[in-house]
């Protein structure tokens, strides 16, 4: 929220847009949903994003909040996901990987009432590298 806020500051702009990878998914959503985000957002572009939790994230979960939270049916997922997945008057996009290994399954990618777009085959990592992905991003965002 104080980012958001910094930057619209220093741009003037009323609103921005949110593209973000892996857990930055679990923690913007939460600025959406609880924070009042949805004001000062526009579009809302996750890549690779364990939105509904990763099974990968139990060998951590016992030592870190964030591992704890990633986790598939943590509280923390269940209040997230709960009621409207995707509020306010954002533009919501998810893009996601067949065979991403850090999110398993795969699908914990899409969101109810986003545009949810498999990209075939790209690393987690790689998601943020791909001229591919990065071209439709920049579309969303345009």
């Amino acid at each position: 929220a104080t980012e958001v806020k910094s930057v619209l500051a220093q741009t003037g702009a009323s609103k921005v847009d949110l593209v973000v990878h892996s857990m930055g998914a679990l923690s913007s959503r939460y600025y959406l949903k609880n924070l009042g985000g949805t004001a000062y957002v526009d579009d809302f572009v996750s890549t690779a994003g364990v939105n509904h939790g990763t099974t990968t994230a139990s060998w951590c979960k016992w030592l870190y909040t964030s591992c704890a939270e990633m986790y598939t049916g943590s509280a923390f997922l269940t209040s997230l996901n709960s009621g409207d997945e995707t509020p306010g008057a954002v533009s919501y996009a998810s893009y996601w990987s067949n065979c991403d290994d850090a999110l398993t399954p795969d699908t914990t990618a899409i969101l109810s009432g986003a545009t949810n777009v498999e990209v075939g085959c790209i690393s987690h990592t790689d998601m943020n590298n791909d001229h591919g992905v990065y071209e439709q991003v920049r579309d969303v965002v345009a």
